[in-house]
């Protein structure tokens, strides 16, 4: 805390300094340190293109990272979205195969009772041997 108020003390006995200094060059209409004005100018204005390059550059860069972050959401949001159909797919491949499974297993049976009735009407009786054989029952 005392650094900041040293800080902040010194800046404003600075800056008033700075002032009055301007104004009696202004009132006296002379300018002085002009080499040293000049040469600090041309620190100022190389410090001034060098950040505007790294600016510059570096709002390219912050630009360029921000569309490769939004194409990899994209990519994730496809991935995801892809991976929840392929689990739907896959269920549908299961219902299928049971269902398959199950119609498969109906036709078997339904050629079975049918091979059953083909046989009962190959083996049956005639009606002549019916009565026979029921004159015999009935006899004993």
């Amino acid at each position: 805390m005392i650094l900041v108020l040293s800080v902040l003390t010194v800046s404003v006995f600075l800056a008033l300094g700075f002032g009055m200094f301007l104004r009696r060059e202004i009132q006296n209409q002379t300018r002085h340190f002009s080499d040293v004005r000049l040469a600090l100018d041309r620190v100022v204005l190389g410090t001034e293109r060098f950040l505007s390059r790294v600016v510059g550059s570096w709002a390219r860069q912050m630009l360029r990272q921000v569309f490769h972050y939004l194409f990899h959401t994209v990519l994730v949001v496809m991935s995801r979205l892809l991976a929840r159909a392929e689990r739907a797919l896959r269920e549908l491949i299961r219902t299928n195969r049971a269902v398959a499974r199950k119609s498969e297993q109906e036709q078997v049976r339904s050629s079975t009772l049918e091979e059953v009735m083909l046989h009962k009407i190959a083996v049956s009786l005639t009606e002549e041997e019916k009565k026979a054989h029921k004159e015999r029952s009935l006899r004993g």
